[in-house]
């Protein structure tokens, strides 16, 4: 099995595992970019964000990212799917989670996402590891790709990065204080030139 590197805040009632290594064995070396902090500590994604990564792990030398990003599940959802979210469809919780964690705008000023679904589902509460209790109304696993950053070169490749894939976890917890429902993003993200070697581990990802 891959060994896995636990996270844990009880603040905010999180815990995620990360890989840390392939199937192969080969190691993968994390070093915190963002040690975890409360929400209102975190620093927002932009000046009206109301997404914000609480927790981030990185990878410099394979352009690997792990984040765990948190924030209020929009509206749109209650209003269109009721006040239930263990009813909300998971193509519809994974495409908000992704445009209101996004910083692209359209000239209308809405956010739009930057990244491209390919596919959700839900998982159940028995896959993700210790979490008998079903802490959250539902758990989402989703794979996503974006556009790469031109400037990250891969000498042995000779070859500059063109696109990104990312997959990614989503659980809900209701607040305390406000009672609304937030959404927790946890999001490994790769060079999609590396994706064939470090892509499988990423997947083992959880968030809880």
């Amino acid at each position: 099995s891959i060994p896995m590197d636990v996270v844990h805040d009880e603040t905010l009632a999180y815990t995620f595992g990360t890989p840390s290594a392939t199937a192969s064995g080969e190691p993968i070396k994390w070093v915190f970019s963002r040690k975890p902090e409360k929400y209102s500590a975190a620093a927002p994604l932009n000046a009206d964000a109301r997404y914000r990564i609480v927790a981030e792990k990185i990878n410099l030398k394979l352009a690997l990212t792990l984040a765990l990003y948190v924030g209020p599940a929009p509206n749109s959802l209650s209003t269109k799917y009721g006040d239930d979210p263990s009813k909300w469809p998971a193509k519809a919780v994974t495409k908000a989670f992704l445009d209101e964690k996004s910083t692209g705008r359209i000239a209308t000023g809405k956010r739009i996402s930057v990244s491209d679904l390919e596919d959700s589902e839900f998982v159940t509460p028995g896959e993700i590891a210790g979490d008998g209790a079903a802490q959250s109304p539902m758990y989402v696993r989703f794979n996503s790709t974006s556009q790469g950053a031109p400037n990250l070169y891969d000498s042995d490749k000779g070859t500059r990065e063109t696109f990104r894939r990312s997959v990614g976890q989503i659980a809900l917890r209701k607040g305390v204080d406000d009672g609304r429902w937030y959404i927790y993003g946890l999001v490994a993200s790769g060079p999609d030139a590396l994706w064939d070697d470090y892509g499988s581990s990423l997947r083992l990802l959880r968030n809880r």
